[in-house]
């Protein structure tokens, strides 16, 4: 009842950012808070919120809640952090991106693997985002090669890999695409991409639009 006061309340209101926490592991049922969850975003999507971010919230049964009303909405920035979302909700989040004004979107820490990798890619060249967070997301070298891919064809800026499983051939790809990106700021972080990987990507850099970079910890002993 609660949240249904905030959510009636919201399309008559001027907020534009907005937080849920849904702790789904601490109330131990994962379809009271996909109701919850299903709640909040209508009343967000009738709203003026722009910045939505919902953490411990969005499994892949709550992402439906995004199909056919996130591309009818205000909202511009969408962060779903530490949620628990596979490469199932990716492909759901991934269709929704299309025709909305989402310019960034974070989905770290959900373990969406290079199966979900791919669904975001694939959708990437017809979406408005500049800000592309996959930090953690248990992402390979074959993840990496689907997101190189259509960098060309994206709009993507900043793009963050960080703390995932790519070695030097994901190094390689992604270095490939380098050149022909928009990329301003890119994170290998925590990747063991070895002195090969390194390599590739030094080589692309003087012809890339680069101008921040994280390479922490991306030697060959470093934790992926």
């Amino acid at each position: 009842e609660a949240m249904e006061s905030v959510v009636k309340a919201l399309p008559n209101t001027n907020v534009r950012q907005i937080r849920f926490f849904g702790a789904v592991i601490a109330g131990g049922n994962r379809e009271d808070v996909d109701i919850q969850v299903g709640i909040l975003l209508s009343g967000i999507f009738q709203s003026k919120v722009e910045d939505v971010h919902l953490e411990r919230a969005v499994t892949d049964r709550g992402a439906r809640g995004f199909e056919n009303r996130l591309n009818q909405s205000l909202v511009t920035h969408l962060k779903l952090t530490s949620n628990y979302i596979s490469y199932d909700g990716a492909e759901i989040i991934a269709e929704a991106l299309v025709g909305s004004r989402v310019v960034e979107l974070s989905l770290m820490d959900n373990e969406i693997g290079n199966e979900g990798a791919a669904h975001i890619a694939r959708v990437l060249g017809k979406t408005n985002v500049t800000s592309l967070n996959l930090c953690d997301t248990t992402i390979g070298d074959v993840g990496v090669e689907s997101i190189g891919k259509e960098l060309e064809r994206s709009k993507i800026q900043i793009l963050d890999l960080g703390f995932n499983r790519i070695k030097e051939d994901g190094a390689r790809y992604l270095a490939n695409s380098l050149a022909t990106s928009q990329i301003k700021s890119l994170s290998l972080s925590k990747n063991k991409i070895g002195s090969i990987g390194a390599a590739s990507l030094a080589a692309a850099l003087p012809l890339s639009k680069v101008t921040r970079l994280n390479v922490s910890g991306i030697g060959d002993n470093c934790m992926a």
